[in-house]
C-alpha cells in the first residue's frame, strides 16, 4: 500500500499508493475551489450589471460548501451527517449538470465547468456555479480519503493531508514551523504563569 522513494539525501521517502493517490488528487480540486485559487472564466467574461448576481451566487455556494465539508469532517466515511446532506440539497436544487467534450460551442460560454477525475477528455457543465460545487461536494462525500482535507490551523487555508499516518495539521513547512512556535510559546507563557 505504502511505497518508498529516496528523496534528497539518499533518505527514505514515504509515498502514498496509487489507488490513495487518486483519491487524494481528486480532494485537491475541491481544496483549490475552497481556497478561491480557481477563478471561473465566466467571472472574466460576465457583463457588468449580472457581476454582481454573479459573485453573490457564487459567495452563497461557496459558504454551502464549506458549512457541508466542515460538517462532514468529524464523521467517519462512508457517513453523512444530516446537516450536510441540508447543505448538499440546498446546493443542488436547480443545478442541473451535463457532459460536455471538448471544444466548447459559442453557446457554452456564459456557463461553468469542470474536469472529471484529472481529465480534460469530458467536462461536467452547469448553468450556475452552485452546480460545479453540488460536483465537487458529491465526489468528496464519495471520497474514502475524505478525512485528508483540512484547514490549516496557522493561515486557515484548506489543504490535503498527504502523509501516511494523516497527521499534518498545517498546509506548508512554513505554517507548521509557525504553529509549533505557537504551541511552544503557549506552553512557556503557562508554565511562567504557574510558577508565579
Amino acid at each position: 500500500m505504502v511505497a518508498a522513494k529516496r528523496g534528497r539525501k539518499g533518505r527514505k521517502k514515504i509515498a502514498l499508493s496509487p489507488a490513495i493517490r487518486a483519491q487524494v488528487e481528486d480532494l485537491l480540486q475541491l481544496a483549490r475551489y475552497l481556497n478561491q485559487e480557481d477563478t471561473p472564466a465566466q467571472l472574466r467574461s460576465t457583463h457588468f450589471a449580472d457581476l454582481k448576481n454573479f459573485a453573490l451566487s457564487l459567495m452563497n455556494a461557496r459558504s454551502q460548501a464549506i458549512a457541508a465539508v466542515d460538517a462532514a469532517r468529524d464523521v467517519p466515511y462512508p457517513q453523512i451527517p444530516p446537516e450536510v446532506r441540508e447543505h448538499f440539497n440546498a446546493l443542488a436544487d436547480d443545478a442541473p449538470l451535463y457532459y460536455v467534450i471538448p471544444p466548447l460551442r459559442p453557446k457554452d460560454a456564459s456557463k461553468h465547468f469542470m474536469t472529471i477525475g484529472g481529465s480534460k477528455a469530458i467536462l461536467l457543465g452547469s448553468d450556475v456555479p452552485q452546480g460545479i460545487w453540488t460536483a465537487l461536494l458529491a465526489d468528496y462525500l464519495g471520497n474514502p480519503q475524505r478525512d485528508r482535507l483540512r484547514r490549516c490551523r496557522t493561515c486557515n487555508r484548506w489543504f490535503v493531508d498527504r502523509t501516511k499516518n494523516h497527521s499534518a495539521r498545517c498546509c506548508s513547512k512554513k505554517c507548521t514551523i509557525a504553529y509549533s512556535n505557537a504551541l511552544r510559546k503557549r506552553k512557556k507563557q503557562t508554565k511562567a504563569g504557574e510558577g508565579a
